[in-house]
């Protein structure tokens, strides 16, 4: 029953991922966020110690370059991540957003999700970090649209609460912030 609920819910999410206009990213990866990784540097470390253990992003045609150093909150629960992308958001002067998505398992889903504006000139602006836990639908999970995926052309990026009906398609959106972009600065509107 564990292995059928994982499944479907790594599926769902990736679905909803896709839903977003995100794809599975062919430029960037994480490194040292495997399982066995994880499982080695649990075994190793004392229990009674919290220890901190950084996964890296990275361009894959420039691996030696660390974009952004990513730290996996609890290693004990640690089950995935996964890195995609939204290209040409429609955003001044922005090539791609990247998504970088950590799933903690246990009897619910709790979910890190970063996400990074990716200039043409090759800088990295990181956006507020959405974390949430998943249990079961109908569910509010929170995220970033871009203006390619509501239709603006106004410099915006809307943090909204998609809520997910029990079929687990979004019945609606309600926007919780906004934030500009003048092609430098993300700044908060609200």
């Amino acid at each position: 029953m564990k292995i059928f609920t994982t499944i479907f819910f790594v599926g769902l999410f990736q679905s909803l991922g896709l839903a977003q206009d995100f794809t599975t990213s062919t430029n960037y990866v994480v490194l040292g966020g495997d399982r066995s990784r994880i499982e080695e540097i649990n075994a190793l470390r004392n229990s009674d110690e919290d220890s901190v253990v950084f996964v890296d992003l990275i361009a894959i045609k420039n691996p030696e370059n660390v974009l952004c150093s990513i730290p996996i909150k609890w290693t004990d629960t640690f089950d995935t991540v996964f890195v995609k992308e939204l290209m040409n958001p429609g955003l001044k002067g922005v090539a791609t957003i990247i998504q970088v998505t950590l799933e903690y398992a246990a009897c619910c889903y709790d979910i890190q999700t970063l996400n990074f504006i990716m200039t043409e000139k090759g800088e990295l602006y990181p956006l507020p970090e959405i974390y949430y836990t998943l249990c079961d639908w109908p569910a509010s999970v929170p995220a970033y649209l871009f203006p390619i995926q509501f239709g603006e052309k106004m410099q915006k990026i809307k943090y909204v609460n998609e809520h997910i009906g029990p079929e687990g398609s979004i019945d609606s959106t309600s926007v919780l912030k906004e934030y500009t972009w003048n092609g430098e600065v993300i700044q908060a509107m609200n």
